[in-house]
């Protein structure tokens, strides 16, 4: 089972809109629970203007939208980004933030085969069934699939075959 915990911050009228997901997020520890919670959908691209903007004017976070538009524009990792919108909020302990930022190691470290993979297996686990089959047949015709191991190969494919059954 997992925590309850009391959102101490503001909570927006106008959420923000997820474009990958299209979830709706209303407070800085909703967002920073999306971010633990889907870390193999997140990237740099996720740090748009409009985020920000969101973070500064909606939750009235302004030195921490002013710091996230000042290291993007530096060029700042995925890792620093989260650290950042993570400790915006007292929602994840810093053991919890410090394991998270371990798996984004792990996760960059992988080739990229794997992280497809294990980011289909995320979509299949969240019950988005399309999502997870495009990503598992985005994958096989890739160039990434001759990187597959024969048993990684075959899971994709049990996977697949998983997904296109709940379609189905």
């Amino acid at each position: 089972m997992g925590k309850l915990i009391l959102c101490s911050g503001k909570r927006t009228e106008r959420p923000y809109v997820l474009p990958g997901s299209g979830e709706r997020i209303y407070s800085i520890e909703e967002l920073c629970y999306y971010i633990y919670n889907n870390i193999y959908f997140i990237d740099e691209s996720m740090f748009t203007a409009s985020l920000i903007d969101w973070i500064g004017k909606e939750l009235c976070l302004t030195e921490r939208a002013e710091k996230l538009e000042t290291l993007k524009r530096q060029g700042a990792d995925l890792k620093t980004l989260i650290t950042v919108v993570l400790c915006s909020a007292d929602y994840y302990t810093e053991h919890e933030i410090k394991k998270l930022l371990t798996v984004i190691d792990e996760i960059r470290s992988m080739p990229s085969a794997k992280r497809r993979y294990m980011k289909a297996n995320s979509y299949l686990k969240r019950k988005q069934f399309w999502e997870a089959a495009a990503e598992y047949e985005s994958l096989l015709v890739s160039e990434d699939a001759v990187n597959l191991d024969p048993k990684s190969y075959g899971d994709v494919l049990h996977n697949l075959a998983i997904a296109r059954l709940h379609i189905y």
